[in-house]
């Protein structure tokens, strides 16, 4: 769900076999893909951030030392056909009242362009719920791995409720139950505990907390990894969403309790 790596587009490689360096705008050698500030727009809405506002799209471009290059202004194209989001001039979202995934490619000049980035056109999400009951303990495999700590996002739409695709959903070890009875919310002994990716990997920076975005089920889920020896009992994980306009899901926080494989 996180996703780097620079785009050239082919006009550019062939120009360089053919022994032509081409002439970039503002002195651009390579680009990034589209930033987006969420990976989806409510239907009918504006596209936003995390906070709630309303918020532009983005292409980082960087000269041939790596710099960042600033004061350009991409052009936006939308590929998918039929009803979906419209881009300003200014990379400005604004979707119509149709749920459905778009595609969106910018431009740098005549040379550069990104790949097709996916923007997800969503019911307004209003509540998040555990996949099993929050309260009921999850045991640890031999491994000192949980099970998957799963919630699902959900919204109105029509008649009825969907699941909502797109949603940021941000996990956290919140606090350990010791085997004496005491609670340590100040997780005084972190380095016994990880929170997984997608591939099973704990985070370099603070393996406390990890996000995880809903998939077409409107499902996210993040694994423990528990590495202790004594001395606790459980491990509580919370689970936190907002909709798009970064008002908290009804049911946000979800709890989850990890017991400690002994």
């Amino acid at each position: 769900m996180k996703r780097t790596g620079l785009v050239a587009i082919c006009a550019v490689i062939v120009a360089l076999a053919c022994g032509d360096v081409p002439t970039m705008p503002g002195g651009v050698s390579y680009i990034s893909r589209i930033a987006l500030p969420s990976p989806a727009v409510a239907a009918g809405d504006t596209l936003r951030d995390s906070t709630g506002r309303a918020a532009r799209l983005a292409v980082p471009a960087f000269d041939a030392t790596g710099q960042l290059v600033t004061g350009l202004t991409p052009k936006y194209t939308v590929i998918t056909l039929g009803p979906g989001v419209q881009v300003s001039a200014d990379g400005i979202v604004t979707a119509a009242d149709t749920v459905r995934p778009t595609a969106i490619v910018a431009r740098i000049g005549d040379r550069l362009q990104t790949t097709p980035e996916t923007l997800y056109v969503v019911p307004q999400p209003d509540s998040i719920v555990p996949v099993v009951a929050s309260t009921a303990p999850v045991t640890d495999t031999v491994t000192g791995q949980s099970a998957a700590l799963q919630a699902i996002v959900s919204g109105p739409r029509g008649a009825g409720r969907v699941p909502v695709r797109g949603i940021v959903v941000r996990y956290a070890v919140s606090r350990v139950y010791r085997s004496s009875g005491a609670i340590d919310s100040t997780l005084t002994d972190s380095t016994n505990f990880f929170l997984l990716d997608d591939f099973l990997k704990p985070r370099r920076s603070n393996q406390l907390t990890l996000a995880d975005t809903t998939n077409e089920a409107g499902t996210a889920g993040r694994v423990l990894l528990a590495i202790v020896r004594t001395g606790v009992d459980s491990v509580e994980v919370r689970a936190r969403a907002t909709n798009l306009r970064g008002v908290p899901l009804k049911g946000s926080p979800v709890r989850f309790i990890v017991k400690v494989k002994r």
